[in-house]
């Protein structure tokens, strides 16, 4: 009877051991095995070529599976809107920079749960994940740049259907040219010769600054050869007046980072992991240095 008692008391440990043996090999090979491929749409019309480098850099890095909707026209907020109610249903996160900011701030801000989003470029009050540069500080960096030319008065040219990134640079820009005893005229237009032509032709200044890099080709094009022309941004359009010094120089950020950082934080949206905040730089680039780090990689990024 004692010898039975022996056996059951050592296959009883055999039994639990093996069942430990088993717990742990499954556990070993969860974490070892391939991970989630998180499927992350992106609603951005016509998101540029070094803004999807560092999304699709960001989709490798991450495991990520990128469904891109782009398919809509300037301004369309109805359909973005269309667009994002679907996907929400079907996607783990969304990168979205928003067509009708208020439009889409109520509807966002009306629903019972927050939704795995992320904003881009320009942001929205219900959705605490952002990734965009400060457009202050660009408007900042512009004025600064600008009144060490020594002119006493400027022209600034704003697009006609401007956003709140674009009133924060507009506003900046003009604080700081105040400040440097710089008058400033803005005249708005569409990104077409004609109006460009018009808005530079209707208050002739020497120093003409944009403040969105679609405007950057015609003011380089449509403005007197002895004119001082700086920017915001950069359009691959734009390389060779920066290159020749036509443009005197452009603030820029990192659009590489933006397109990755915003992929990088959609991903943590679906894990439920904490928003991480960087700030994207700010420099200058003009003819010396655009071929130069961290310039170069700014303008023409590998990835």
């Amino acid at each position: 009877m004692k010898e039975i008692n022996v056996r059951v008391v050592f296959i009883s440990l055999w039994v639990v051991a093996a069942a430990l043996l088993l717990v742990m090999f499954s556990q070993s090979a969860g974490e070892g095995g391939s991970p989630k491929v998180h499927s992350i749409s992106v609603l951005m019309r016509a998101p540029g070529e070094r803004f999807m480098k560092g999304m699709e850099q960001a989709a490798l890095d991450f495991n990520a599976d990128l469904h891109i909707l782009s398919g809509y026209a300037k301004n369309d907020g109805a359909t973005q809107l269309e667009y994002l109610q679907r996907e929400i249903n079907f996607t783990d996160a969304v990168v979205l920079n928003p067509e009708n900011i208020v439009e889409m701030d109520s509807y966002l801000s009306g629903l019972r749960q927050s939704p795995p989003v992320v904003t881009v470029i320009q942001p929205i009050a219900a959705v605490k994940r952002h990734v965009g540069a400060d457009d202050e500080a660009l408007g900042k960096a512009l004025g600064a740049w600008a009144a060490a030319e020594g002119e006493k008065s400027c022209l600034i040219l704003c697009p006609v259907d401007w956003k709140p990134i674009h009133m924060k640079r507009r506003d900046a820009l003009e604080a700081t040219l105040k400040e440097s005893g710089v008058e400033s005229s803005i005249r708005y237009c569409e990104n077409t010769q004609g109006s460009v032509s018009a808005a530079i032709s209707s208050d002739r200044k020497r120093l003409i600054l944009a403040i969105d890099d679609a405007l950057l080709v015609n003011m380089c094009e449509q403005s007197d050869e002895d004119c001082i022309l700086y920017g915001i941004g950069y359009s691959s359009g734009a390389r060779q007046y920066l290159e020749s010094g036509r443009l005197r120089g452009l603030a820029v950020y990192s659009e590489y980072d933006a397109g990755y950082l915003s992929l990088r934080a959609a991903v943590n949206a679906a894990e439920k992991k904490p928003f991480q905040e960087e700030a994207l730089g700010i420099y200058k680039a003009d003819a010396g240095n655009m071929y130069s780090e961290p310039i170069i990689n700014i303008l023409f990024p590998i990835g």
